[in-house]
């Protein structure tokens, strides 16, 4: 028998960063925004907590350079 790769089918989280760069250069890094865990306990308290800590963090980068 071969070796067996204990990592196949193990399921892995996911997360998406945001990073905004305007037209004068300037940066601002949103952080994540999305994220996907296969953790119960992770996911729960990304949906509960960290979505909306991500909404307020796009909403105040959009505020705070709005003409």
């Amino acid at each position: 028998m071969g070796a067996v790769d204990q990592h196949a089918n193990t399921r892995h989280g996911v997360e998406v960063g945001m990073v905004i760069t305007r037209a004068d250069g300037t940066v601002t890094n949103i952080g994540t925004v999305s994220a996907d865990y296969p953790s119960t306990l992770r996911r729960t308290w990304w949906r509960l907590v960290g979505r909306r800590r991500a909404n307020a963090r796009i909403r105040n980068a959009n505020r705070s350079r709005g003409a």
